[in-house]
């Protein structure tokens, strides 16, 4: 049976959820805090994520993404970082 380019599809999105699902390292949530004071809090309050539904904290990071100038693999981390916060119900800004 051949590989039809749907099915290619599907195949890359399933796996790029399966990445995004994935726990952040100890390492990885360290990198993200501090990457999280470095780019979005020397610019402005700390927003919670869980404040916002998906879909509009998705469109603020898109926007923040070019302001911050964040490379691809910062996005990535911050991102995941964020969202899993948001997805749990965890406030970050408070301890």
């Amino acid at each position: 049976m051949r590989a039809t380019p749907f099915w290619i599809l599907v195949l890359l999105v399933a796996a790029l959820k399966l990445a995004a699902a994935e726990k952040l390292s100890a390492s990885e949530l360290a990198a993200a805090r501090k990457l999280s004071a470095v780019k979005c809090a020397k610019c402005h309050k700390f927003y919670e994520p869980v404040d916002y539904t998906r879909a509009d904290w998705a469109d603020w990071m898109e926007k923040m993404r070019r302001k911050a100038k964040l490379k691809p693999e910062q996005f990535d981390l911050l991102s995941r970082y964020l969202e899993e916060a948001r997805a749990s119900g965890k406030r970050l800004g408070t301890k």
